[in-house]
């Protein structure tokens, strides 16, 4: 016989079986519980005539509700969270999404945090948002501080600190640290024990040490102990040594012992020496025995003398005998001369001084004299008209003829005395003195008679005279040769 296809079913059994078998009236259509694997499956049995038709229902996790006829066995997969042929099991937990493989049970993907084909095995807590490969665990990222692929801790000697998340390298060593990950010491000697990360070398060293790691001394004679780190060059030296680790001693001239580091140069000469190593002596007129280091010119002289070396004598009428270095002129004069050089001789003036550039006299001039340089004589000489008015008196004041006679017979002598001076000028009678001390006396004569005496020196000279009226000015021409002074001066 022929059973009926019931749908959905995954099998189909045909039974015979005789019905005498039961002993009550049997329904046609019943439900008959088999041991089978699968308890849960219930089959159902058709009593038709001599045959009995059992069917079975797909499983029940069984995605579209479709499982294969022959053995039951879902065919387009599971339901979300379950696997197995039947899909009677449920995947792991941490599954995503509850998803995991029919045949296996092994997760597509785990939730953040789990790794493993379970999800059953905690990422690292150091991965970036806790999220690791499912199958290494690797993580994909790392927090801060943290690296490689299962992000573990930087080098605790790194700054922050913080590293490469995929070398662990360090972006700058913790002082005393270095290498690529800090974990190596610096040199005992780098100053603040801070080197360079990549190569171990000191970026300064502590005072008296020098040298890529500090290993070297500097040298004694370094001033304060220092060098530098390249080289081992002194960055100074100690008083009274040069060269480039002051090894050699300054010229013994220098003053303070103090001389240049490189080439040896004084700085500064002591007193009485020049040159650059001060191995010249300065002048011996150069006062106080001081020069220019450079040239050896005299820093001003000792007094009497000038000249780049004060070699050179001042002049005899300098005061205090002091004159210019440069050109040897006075600076002043002592009293009575004047002049660039005082050669000059100050005119009468009545205390002798006179101006060093002009010649003119300072004060008033002695009695006699006048003019700017007080080198013009005053003399004062009788008019004709004075000598007749007083003829006219002396004839007035006698009386009669007889005193007109005797009148005439006076001029009459008066003319032939004067007659005779003329013949004779070596003669000569003294009426006025200006009292000159140097003076001769010079007579000159009138036609009346009258003699004015006037000083004159013991050479000739030219007279020259100046105006005419009640007073006649003579003027003191060029002198032939010099003469004393009419006063002593100081």
């Amino acid at each position: 016989m022929a059973c009926a296809m019931w749908s959905p079913v995954f099998a189909q059994i045909v039974i015979t079986v005789s019905l005498d078998l039961f002993v009550l009236p049997v329904p046609r259509t019943v439900s008959i519980l088999f041991a089978t694997k699968h308890p849960e499956i219930v089959i159902n049995v058709l009593l038709d005539s001599m045959a009995i038709c059992v069917y079975q229902t797909c499983p029940a996790n069984c995605k579209n509700n479709t499982c294969s006829q022959d053995n039951g066995f879902c065919t387009t997969g599971c339901d979300s969270g379950y696997h197995g042929n039947m899909c009677q099991h449920t995947c792991p937990t941490n599954c995503k999404d509850r998803m995991c493989m029919q045949d296996t049970g092994i997760c597509e993907a785990c939730v953040n945090g789990y790794h493993g084909i379970q999800c059953d095995q905690s990422c690292s807590n150091n991965c970036q948002d806790k999220i690791c490969d499912q199958y290494s665990s690797v993580c994909t990222g790392c927090e801060d501080r943290f690296f490689g692929p299962l992000c573990v801790a930087c080098s605790p000697n790194c700054v922050d600190p913080v590293c490469d998340k995929l070398s662990g390298k360090c972006s700058q060593c913790l002082a005393g640290y270095h290498g690529s990950t800090c974990t190596q010491t610096c040199p005992t000697y780098c100053k603040d024990n801070i080197c360079i990360q990549g190569n171990r070398f000191c970026t300064e060293c502590v005072p008296g040490l020098y040298g890529n790691t500090c290993d070297q001394t500097c040298s004694n004679n370094c001033k304060d102990n220092l060098c530098i780190q390249g080289n081992g060059f002194c960055t100074r030296c100690e008083q009274g040594f040069h060269g480039s680790t002051c090894q050699q001693t300054c010229p013994i001239a220098c003053k303070d012992n103090t001389c240049s580091q490189f080439g040896g140069q004084c700085e500064e000469c002591a007193v009485g020496y020049h040159g650059n190593q001060c191995d010249m002596n300065c002048p011996v007129k150069c006062k106080d025995t001081f020069c220019n280091q450079t040239n050896g010119r005299c820093i001003g002289c000792e007094p009497e003398y000038h000249a780049s070396d004060c070699s050179l004598s001042c002049p005899d009428n300098c005061k205090d005998d002091t004159c210019f270095q440069e050109n040897g002129q006075c600076i002043e004069c002592v009293s009575g001369f004047h002049g660039s050089k005082c050669v000059d001789r100050c005119g009468y003036c009545q205390d002798g001084r006179c101006d060093k550039d002009t010649g003119n006299c300072m004060t008033s001039c002695i009695d006699g004299l006048t003019g700017h340089r007080c080198d013009i004589k005053v003399v004062t000489l009788p008019s004709k008209e004075d000598d007749i008015n007083v003829a006219a008196i002396g004839i007035g004041s006698g009386c009669g003829v007889v005193i007109v006679a005797m009148a005439l017979v006076i001029i009459v002598q008066a003319r032939r005395h004067r007659s005779m001076i003329h013949q004779n000028t070596t003669r000569s009678t003294t009426m006025t003195d200006i009292s000159l001390p140097s003076f001769g006396q010079e007579r000159r004569t009138e036609t009346d008679g009258t003699y004015a005496v006037i000083g004159a020196q013991e050479r000739v000279e030219s007279i020259t005279k100046m105006s005419a009226g009640d007073s006649s000015y003579e003027q003191l021409g060029y002198r032939e040769r010099d003469v004393p002074h009419l006063y002593e001066t100081t």
